[in-house]
């Protein structure tokens, strides 16, 4: 199975370094912006798809200085949710039903 979290990251913003023990996730990029896998980074243009594999420590950054970055994650297989997740994940199931 999979789970999918829509994250929102503000001008500038980052989620905060993470890792995931047994998911992978994928994470595709409303706007071209900056993956930090490992303590390597990447740049992702637009639409681009990074995947953390699990236990890779990770964080995705709001390169723009105006645009709201959408974060679209995928994980696999899911996880039980934890922290700041049970909240994104009620509001992303909300927004699926708009």
């Amino acid at each position: 199975g999979i789970m999918i979290v829509h994250v929102v990251v503000p001008p500038g913003g980052i989620s905060e370094g993470h890792t995931h023990p047994y998911s992978s996730e994928y994470i595709m990029f409303s706007i071209p912006g900056k993956a930090i896998l490992d303590g390597k980074e990447y740049d992702v243009p637009k639409m681009g798809v990074v995947h953390a594999k699990p236990g890779v420590l990770h964080e995705c950054r709001n390169t723009s200085d105006t645009e709201t970055m959408e974060l679209y994650c995928v994980f696999t297989p899911p996880f039980e949710p934890y922290g700041i997740y049970p909240d994104l994940i009620e509001k992303t199931k909300a927004s699926l039903e708009e």
